[in-house]
C-alpha cells in the first residue's frame, strides 16, 4: 500500500501548491514522497501500452470526414471522446438521448443552435455544454460559419473523485520544468 498524501497537500487547493511550488517546499516533499506514493502498472496491464502511459492521436482531417471518435484509436476504458465538424448550415440529423451517459460539448470554433428539451441556445467558440442522459439534445451550425466540436460522454454519476484528490505529484520533471 503506498503512502497517503500528507495532510497539507491532500487538501490544498491550487493557490497553495503553486505558493508550496514557489517557495521550494513543494519539490522537496514530492521527491521524499515520490516512491512511496506513485503505483506503476505492471509490464502489460491495460494502462501500459508499448512500453508507455499513453496513446497519442490526431483528429487532422475531420472537416472531411465530419465526425472521428477515440474511444478504439485511444484505447480509452472510462469515457468516449468524438471531434465533430458540422458544414456552415448543417444539423446534426436527429435529436437524441442517452440511456446512461451524460455529455459534454466544447465548440472549438464556429458559431451555432444547441437544443436541449424544447430550449435553443447560441453557442460560440469557448462555449462549453453539459447534458443530461435524459436531456434530448440536437445542434446545428449557423448559416455562414462551420461548426468544430468536441462531445465527452461519460457514464453519469461515474466519477468517484476529482482531479485535485486523484492527482499525485512526482519528482519526474519534462525539459522545461
Amino acid at each position: 500500500m503506498p503512502a497517503q498524501l500528507p495532510q497539507e497537500m491532500a487538501l490544498a487547493g491550487p493557490e497553495t501548491v503553486n505558493r508550496m511550488w514557489l517557495d521550494g517546499a513543494l519539490e522537496e516533499r514530492v521527491q521524499t514522497l515520490a516512491s512511496g506514493l506513485v503505483q506503476r502498472p505492471e509490464k502489460g496491464k491495460r494502462m501500459e501500452k508499448a512500453q508507455t502511459n499513453y496513446t497519442v492521436g490526431s483528429f487532422a482531417g475531420v472537416e472531411t470526414t465530419g465526425r472521428m471518435t477515440f474511444k478504439d484509436m485511444l484505447d480509452l476504458s472510462g469515457s468516449e471522446l468524438s471531434v465533430n465538424a458540422l458544414p456552415a448550415g448543417v444539423s446534426v440529423p436527429f435529436t437524441h438521448w442517452h440511456k446512461r451517459n451524460e455529455e459534454v460539448y466544447v465548440v472549438l470554433s464556429g458559431t451555432g443552435q444547441f437544443y436541449v428539451d424544447g430550449d435553443e441556445f447560441a453557442v460560440a467558440q469557448g462555449s462549453v455544454i453539459r447534458v443530461s442522459p435524459a436531456g434530448e439534445r440536437c445542434l446545428k451550425a449557423d448559416a455562414t460559419s462551420p461548426l468544430l466540436y468536441l462531445c465527452l460522454q461519460t457514464e453519469a454519476n461515474s466519477l468517484v473523485q476529482a482531479t485535485e484528490n486523484d492527482g499525485v505529484i512526482v519528482a519526474s520533471k519534462p525539459s522545461w520544468l
